[in-house]
């Protein structure tokens, strides 16, 4: 008898999510997302959601509570509860975890027809500035097994010490990829797993990009997500797989744009205050903070969220 197999995708609100400004989940991704993996997986599996919000998740999608032991503001650190040495009990004996910004595009089936207690996405960015090794956008485990993803995380410690020993961004996977070895069992292009920017998603002169015949599944990490007007629009192969935004997601949609050319206005001009200067980074429109004692540079905000706050410190 073949194993069941538990789809887990992880779904809460985080009010200091870097990509709120650009795009904020819903349960109606969480459902989006179950359909996608009922039309491209033939083996029998269920579907789960782990949420801090249960009255958003459709009915028929069993939910589980988020391990608030792992949650870290702006921090993906959530998803480590799938190596938990009782996530067999809690979520299920072999779990498949995907991100709510997947568009699967082919029969998923080879992808979660591994033996390994564990596979993992190879990053393909792997080698630029703060790339980790793995991407955990896709994780395949057997519950039980690997624990030490789990075990040995800190709320308090870890991240920090990841961060000093590695260099790498991207909280939850720059920790997995820190832990892991560089043998694992993985998944490449090569396999159908590809990133959207490998595809060409910011070539400024690509007007759309071109779906690789191999393509099983495609992940949007970062600030962009495949139901966004601009995105439809670059990869026309999502249509059919996930919707466009409706009108008032639009609204929404202008809104932000029309917040962050407020924000980049206010960065470009200078301002003194409490003795601390402003200056903007021309290359990502961020506001960068730098105090006159102290020559490290301190974190960028966006500047056209939190302005006031900080100005007031």
């Amino acid at each position: 008898m073949a194993e069941l197999i538990t789809v887990a995708c992880w779904y809460w609100r985080d009010n200091q999510d870097r990509c709120q400004n650009v795009y904020e989940y819903s349960g109606e991704d969480v459902s989006i997302l179950r359909n996608q993996v009922a039309r491209n997986l033939r083996l029998e599996h269920e579907f789960v959601c782990v949420t801090d919000r249960p009255q958003d998740i459709e009915a028929g999608i069993r939910t589980i509570a988020l391990d608030n032991r792992l949650h870290i503001p702006g921090g993906r650190y959530a998803k480590l509860a799938a190596f938990a040495p009782e996530a067999g009990e809690v979520i299920g004996g072999r779990i498949l975890t995907l991100d709510l910004d997947t568009v699967i595009v082919g029969d998923m089936t080879p992808l979660v027809e591994r033996c390994d207690d564990l596979v993992l996405w190879r990053n393909p960015n792997f080698g630029l500035p703060r790339r980790a090794f793995y991407n955990t956008s896709m994780m395949l485990v057997r519950a039980g097994t690997r624990t030490e993803f789990y075990t040995k995380f800190n709320a308090r410690r870890s991240p920090d010490q990841c961060r000093g020993a590695t260099g790498w961004g991207g909280t939850d996977q720059a920790w997995v990829s820190w832990i892991a070895g560089r043998q694992e069992a993985h998944w490449t292009a090569e396999d159908g797993v590809y990133g959207a920017g490998r595809l060409g998603d910011y070539h400024p002169d690509l007007t759309h990009t071109v779906l690789p015949e191999n393509a099983r599944v495609v992940f949007f990490p970062g600030r962009r997500h495949p139901k966004m007007r601009d995105v439809h629009e670059k990869h026309p192969w999502i249509a059919g797989r996930a919707p466009v935004l409706n009108r008032g997601d639009r609204i929404m949609e202008w809104y932000i744009a029309a917040s962050l050319l407020v924000g980049a206005a206010l960065a470009s001009w200078p301002a003194f205050y409490s003795g601390r200067r402003w200056e903007r980074n021309r290359n990502c429109g961020l506001i960068r903070r730098r105090c006159p004692e102290c020559i490290d540079n301190l974190p960028e905000i966006c500047g056209s969220r939190g302005l006031a706050d900080h100005f007031r410190k």
